[in-house]
């Protein structure tokens, strides 16, 4: 004779229905993508996962579920390695940057998220296969808090990603109302500024700028500066090279560089040590800068783009927050966004911060 549950066992019944409910989300192709149940077998697949690979580490029960990144590391270190010690120990992360339909399929991953870039080597080969997948473009502010809800309804994390969203809308509000303070003041004017990617090959160095329409032209408007290469045609889709004598012709009252694939101190030495910048009317103030990183460069769209935001505007204008410490603001992201608290791991991000950008 079959026993009549207890209300105690439908009570369970109910709770794993609810656990295992189909969730949807929007991903940022516009096409709705549908999980059966919280995802167990997460892939970060394609050409630039490492930004991605940010947005899902902001989550600690889909970080749980990681089971494979494709090569994240830029040059300067392996960051979600060092925030989760179980990737190094399977020998690495896994290089899928060019889409291996087999080699992910054979994975069986119930979540695949992919780069926007990748949308036709990954996601439009996967689907097909019956692979849930979920693309992320995430290059601009107004991306990142649009996304990031649908990512924390995917994984089954609203009030994460609530949380995450909050904590940015909250630094990008008071990095506004520092800026609108200083501008407000009698004689204020927007400091004339140049981002500049510095690259050495051959022991020849050379600068590009970014789009206009790019993360680091709005951010250096919203620092309250005025990007001096916005509006003269020389970007394009990309990082466009700009000459000595362009640079010099802009004389920016202050030059900040940024390097991705390698430290960006070095870099910033040898132009330090070149008579010609000495010339720069951001040479004579001082404001020859290396914008900040550490296994990372922050001025990409990685979620440390909004610390970078703050040091920047810190840099341009220091009467308006004079309490900014850039040491005490990593340690606090990374233990709000990510959960490192005071030991090795954020003992050695501080380190890279301080190698990369001496004296900041």
């Amino acid at each position: 004779m079959r026993r009549p549950y207890s209300w105690l066992a439908i009570g369970f019944l109910f709770a794993a229905g609810a656990v295992a409910a189909p969730r949807t989300a929007v991903d940022a192709n516009g096409d709705a993508v549908t999980l059966a149940g919280p995802p167990e077998r997460i892939v970060v697949a394609g050409k630039a996962a490492l930004i991605p690979s940010d947005a899902l580490f902001l989550f600690p029960e889909g970080r749980k579920h990681l089971l494979r990144l494709a090569r994240v590391d830029q040059g300067m270190g392996n960051l979600f390695a060092l925030l989760e010690p179980g990737l190094a120990a399977e020998g690495g992360v896994a290089t899928m940057q060019n889409g291996g339909t087999e080699e992910l399929a054979a994975l069986r991953p119930d979540l695949v998220i992919a780069k926007t870039a990748s949308t036709a080597t990954v996601v439009g080969k996967l689907r097909p296969l019956g692979i849930p997948c979920f693309a992320m473009s995430l290059e601009t502010p107004e991306e990142w808090l649009r996304e990031l809800p649908e990512l924390g309804r995917l994984l089954g994390e609203e009030a994460r990603a609530a949380e995450v969203c909050g904590m940015i809308r909250s630094r990008m509000e008071a990095v506004a109302a520092g800026v609108q303070a200083a501008l407000s003041a009698p004689g204020a004017v927007r400091p004339r500024v140049l981002v500049l990617q510095a690259s050495a090959a051959d022991g020849t160095m050379s600068f590009s700028v970014s789009p206009d329409a790019w993360l680091q032209t709005w951010m250096v408007e919203a620092a309250g500066g005025d990007p001096v290469w916005k509006g003269t045609g020389l970007t394009a889709d990309g990082w466009s090279k700009v000459s000595f004598e362009q640079i010099a012709a802009w004389n920016p009252d202050a030059i900040f560089f940024v390097s991705f694939k390698a430290p960006v101190a070095p870099l910033l030495a040898a132009v330090e040590s070149d008579r010609r910048w000495q010339l720069l009317k951001a040479a004579r103030a001082g404001r020859l800068r290396a914008m900040p990183a550490d296994l990372v460069a922050y001025a990409q769209p990685v979620s440390r783009w909004i610390l970078c935001l703050q040091w920047l505007a810190a840099e341009l204008w220091p009467e308006a927050f004079p309490g900014f410490g850039m040491e005490a603001e990593i340690a606090r992201f990374y233990r709000e966004f990510f959960g490192v608290e005071a030991g090795p791991v954020q003992d050695a991000l501080l380190r890279a911060w301080r190698e990369s950008c001496p004296g900041g």
